[in-house]
């Protein structure tokens, strides 16, 4: 089973969104089937791709065709990644634990 199509650095794939917003509103983000570019992960920057519980949280999205629901937690979990804050350079990126306060970079 094939899941990442492929990951593409810098900028967005989707010829939708302003290949320059990204980083401004996340460091990284996984495309949906309604999109047309499922199995895409799209990072800011490499520094991206050496982080696992980013990486794992956007691979989750893929596997489970989900946003931030619980189907999506659960394959978060099973994966080996987290739900609660990650470090990110001098960034906090916020839990995604059920009721958590959802502040970006807190």
């Amino acid at each position: 089973m094939k899941v990442i199509k492929g990951i593409s650095v810098g900028r967005c794939i989707c010829p939708l969104y302003d290949p320059k917003d990204i980083g401004k509103t996340d460091f990284a983000h996984a495309h949906s089937p309604e999109e047309g570019y499922r199995g895409w992960i799209c990072v800011e920057s490499r520094a991206v791709l050496r982080n696992k519980a980013i990486m794992l949280h956007e691979l989750a999205h893929i596997i489970a065709n989900a946003g931030h629901n619980d189907k999506w937690r659960r394959c978060v979990i099973r994966l080996g990644g987290t739900l609660g804050s990650v470090s990110f350079g001098k960034f906090i990126v916020p839990s995604y634990r059920k009721g958590a306060d959802r502040k970006q970079w807190a």
